[in-house]
């Protein structure tokens, strides 16, 4: 009955604790704090704990960006760095820098180099660097969802046995990732495939992606890798956690490579639940489970 699969979900829990549930914030290289906005969306704010130099990320709702600062009285940003194009993630870009343009400050707008961005100051190219106090942001290009879209990965030089930050935007998203609107799952598949961009990161890396649709991803998840337990587990976790109204962010590299469909298109269980058989090529099962998600 239910309850019986309830201890056993919650045993399957405890079983993978450190992987399943949020990561330690203070393991990471640096401090971050979202910023809810919208229904799901989420931006954040970036602090470099040796020197206080902060950035916003993906602050697409100004108002929400400058409350929060004002909330919580946190330093004005050095900069605002944002992901891809799409409006509920470049939309603050140029209210941002023209207030505190106002205050007398200057904000640095940093993003990708591949696809036009409002109020742009630095457009990066993959594996170029920006520097913020003691942090380094490094940008990976991760095409798919945008043509242009970029993953911010932070590292702290001092720091080197701290855990990676990334920043994900709308290309992994926890249990799931970001819709094919502009690309397709070879490309997909070069970002989150064994080889992928950001599958081979550090396992411990803390991913703070753009929206909270954990519970829908996770959803689908079962439908095509039903059997995994730590899917299982990190499914009842995210449960309990948006029965109470909490986030389910951050994520970790090592952990989505557990439960996440779409880092596991080389499995034969996901495979077989797309109809492929075990010698199909992972870029085909990438396809097939994508086109499932679509529909389901």
């Amino acid at each position: 009955g239910g309850a019986a699969a309830a201890a056993a979900a919650m045993s399957a829990v405890n079983a993978y604790a450190e992987v399943i549930g949020l990561p330690d914030p203070n393991a990471a290289c640096a401090d971050v704090e979202l910023i809810p906005f919208a229904s799901d969306n989420y931006a954040y704010y970036l602090r470099c704990r040796s020197t206080g130099a902060a950035a916003l990320v993906d602050p697409a709702d100004p108002d929400a960006a400058l409350r929060f600062l004002q909330d919580t009285g946190e330093a004005a940003p050095q900069a605002v760095l944002c992901t891809h194009k799409h409006g509920d993630h470049q939309g603050g870009n140029v209210p941002i820098r023209k207030f505190f343009e106002k205050e007398g400050g200057d904000v640095d707008v940093v993003s990708t180099s591949y696809e036009p961005i409002d109020g742009v100051t630095l457009a990066m190219k993959n594996g170029e660097q920006y520097t913020l106090g003691g942090l380094t942001v490094t940008a990976l290009h991760t095409p798919c969802h945008t043509r242009g879209h970029v993953c911010f990965l932070v590292t702290d030089a001092a720091r080197p046995d701290a855990a990676p930050v990334l920043f994900a935007g709308d290309t992994l998203f926890v249990g799931g990732c970001g819709r094919f609107f502009e690309g397709n799952a070879q490309e997909m598949y070069g970002n989150l495939g064994l080889e992928g961009v950001l599958a081979t990161l550090p396992p411990e890396t803390q991913v703070f992606c753009g929206h909270e649709y954990t519970a829908s991803n996770l959803r689908f998840a079962l439908s095509v890798d039903g059997a995994n337990p730590n899917l299982q587990a990190k499914a009842a976790w995210v449960d309990g956690m948006r029965a109470e109204g909490r986030s389910t962010i951050p994520t970790t590299i090592g952990g989505e490579r557990l439960w996440n469909p779409f880092m596991r298109a080389d499995q034969p269980e996901l495979k077989a639940s797309v109809g492929l058989g075990e010698s199909a090529d992972p870029i085909e099962v990438m396809a097939a489970v994508r086109a499932a998600k679509d529909r389901f």
